[in-house]
């Protein structure tokens, strides 16, 4: 039989959803409960708070679920549907890493099995554990919590970690001898993140911790049970990382691609890819939803010649690219050598034509009239390969310029 909780407990885990400021209850101490003589926030009225607190009353003594309700009796609040837009007090956005992960906001990686999701969560992990570097950025460190289904703890997850260079003080594991569910078991993760508060919530993969009362297939289910996770966001500050699959089909539109219900990429505020080049091996990264910033894809290899210690590959940045996961993942095809390389031919006709240089998207648009795009990028690589074109950023954009 499960321990009963104590009053401080369950109060924790409900606390943001009725008060403004976690911080005070914290430092209140043995005269805690005084904080529930304090005003209500305009969204939650003293009727249903009693209901809130009667659904946790079974949970905790008899005798502490007196005291809360009695004290509720001189709390009123008028709930309005609306604010006044100049009470709403302007703020800039907080980025842990610029236009990639952003505070206060859920995310979605998406990608095949073996794309490699598993590393890249491990990597986010261990340099914001560290105070390391992200896409190229520092950023600073802070404490990370890691749901994962898939990988055991002691033989994968923390050699990778150690690989990777985590600091491991930071770290905290999900034990796997706990149920954990939402929406079932949500308090549970209410209370980790208010006691640890950390930087980043990784929870991978969400559908294996996503209850039996769910249909990861419809909408409206699945917003039932990813709607907290956004208010966890939200009132801790921290970012969560929802990791999943992508579907079999064949979707020009890479928002379509994540397996299971639209709801997933429609509730997030940031959505990623992640796919593995046929060409090269390496890994590409691709933000593909971004409501509040800016797109981009980059490259990732795993190392496979130089094992760590614990006989683990290291993930390494390799920059930006142009390159999109959602063209270059599982929809793949071999093309003919002959057609790869009459693409090739055609590609420096252009460059030349063009004085040496052309930019990307013009560069496209012409071999793409009479190339798939899957023998275009191909024949790129290729030439790049051979040192014959190079491809490089600018304040315009992309451009691929000839070499002598």
């Amino acid at each position: 039989m499960p321990r009963e909780r104590t009053i401080e407990e369950a109060m924790i885990e409900i606390w943001p959803f009725i008060f403004g400021d976690l911080e005070k209850l914290k430092t209140l101490s043995e005269d805690w409960l005084s904080v529930l003589s304090m005003p209500l926030r305009n969204s939650i009225d003293s009727e249903e708070l009693a209901q809130l607190l009667n659904k946790f009353g079974s949970e905790f003594s008899s005798q502490g679920h007196a005291e809360l309700v009695n004290l509720l009796n001189p709390v009123t609040t008028t709930r309005r549907a609306t604010i006044p837009a100049i009470d709403i007090k302007p703020s800039k956005v907080n980025w842990l890493v610029p236009n990639i992960l952003k505070e206060s906001s859920l995310h979605l990686l998406g990608g095949d099995p073996n794309a490699g999701k598993s590393f890249l969560s491990i990597e986010l992990a261990s340099q914001i554990s560290r105070g390391g570097e992200l896409f190229g950025h520092k950023v600073q460190a802070g404490k990370v919590i890691l749901f994962g289904s898939e990988d055991n703890a002691s033989d994968t997850v923390i050699p990778r970690l150690l690989t990777q260079g985590a600091d491991l003080n930071n770290i905290f594991i999900y034990n796997e001898e706990e149920s954990f569910k939402f929406p079932e078991d949500l308090n549970k993760l209410y209370y980790e993140v208010a006691m640890i508060e950390p930087k980043l919530v990784v929870i991978d993969t969400v559908n294996s911790f996503i209850g039996q009362s769910t249909d990861t297939n419809s909408d409206k289910s699945v917003r039932h049970a990813l709607q907290p996770l956004k208010k966890v966001a939200d009132y801790y500050r921290t970012s969560i990382l929802l990791v999943t699959h992508k579907n079999k089909g064949n979707n020009s539109n890479p928002l379509y691609s994540i397996n299971g219900s639209i709801a997933y990429t429609g509730l997030v505020r940031l959505v990623w890819l992640l796919a593995t080049d046929p060409d090269t091996e390496e890994k590409i990264f691709s933000v593909v939803k971004n409501n509040i910033g800016n797109m981009s894809s980059h490259k990732f290899e795993l190392d496979f010649s130089n094992l760590s210690e614990f006989n683990q590959p290291k993930l390494i940045y390799r920059g930006e690219t142009e390159e999109l996961a959602h063209e270059v993942g599982s929809e793949y095809k071999t093309d003919p050598k002959s057609k790869v390389d009459e693409c090739c031919n055609v590609i420096l006709e252009s460059l030349e034509n063009a004085g040496g240089r052309q930019s990307s998207a013009a560069l496209g648009q012409r071999i793409l009239n009479d190339y798939t795009n899957s023998t275009y990028r191909r024949a790129r690589k290729q030439l790049e390969n051979s040192k014959s074109i190079r491809t490089d950023k600018g304040s315009e954009g992309w451009y691929v310029e000839l070499l002598e």
